[in-house]
């Protein structure tokens, strides 16, 4: 008897004390701020790398924080875990968001790719009225494109040029 008697009431315990404890209170992202912008924006060339650095508050999120990152124009940079790509040349804006609306936001600019070295013939034979397409090698940096090169000619009246796809016609 005495041990349905201590049933009953481990019972009636176990029942009415999660009603005691307080609500848990889940916390939620109030603010995202970048910490290491340059003062002069961030400028990228093509194909470079800039990781972004946050501070979430409360700070007790830094680490279990979900960001969704986003860019408004993946065309001229891309983002991805807080690390900004410059893909082609132009302006947009990257974005750090968490549930429950807090936000931060930047701007990026990604100029052309400085060419410091290159190689092309030095004399071309073209007949009338057609094209070919002009080799051009020993970029520097290797991921350098003939479009990232300022193009001009002498004298336009004898030839001019055309870049499509990358490559110098």
């Amino acid at each position: 008897m005495k041990l349905k008697k201590f049933s009953s009431i481990l019972f009636l315990t176990i029942l009415f004390l999660p009603s005691c404890q307080k609500p848990v209170q889940e916390l939620r992202v109030e603010s995202i701020e970048f910490t290491n912008i340059p003062s002069r924006g961030i400028k990228l060339e093509e194909g470079d790398i800039f990781e972004l650095k946050y501070r979430i508050t409360p700070e007790s999120l830094q680490e279990t924080a979900e960001i969704k990152w986003s860019s408004d124009d993946k065309s001229i940079a891309s983002v991805r875990k807080g690390k900004i790509s410059g893909v082609s040349v132009g302006t947009t804006v990257i974005r750090a968001a968490c549930e429950g609306g807090a936000e931060a936001s930047v701007q990026v600019q990604v100029m052309p790719l400085e060419v410091t070295e290159f190689t092309i013939p030095s004399a071309l034979t073209v007949p009338r009225d057609e094209s070919i397409q002009v080799p051009v090698t020993e970029l520097v940096p290797e991921h350098a494109t003939a479009a990232s090169i300022d193009w001009s000619i002498a004298d336009e009246s004898i030839a001019e040029w055309e870049i499509s796809a990358g490559s110098l016609y």
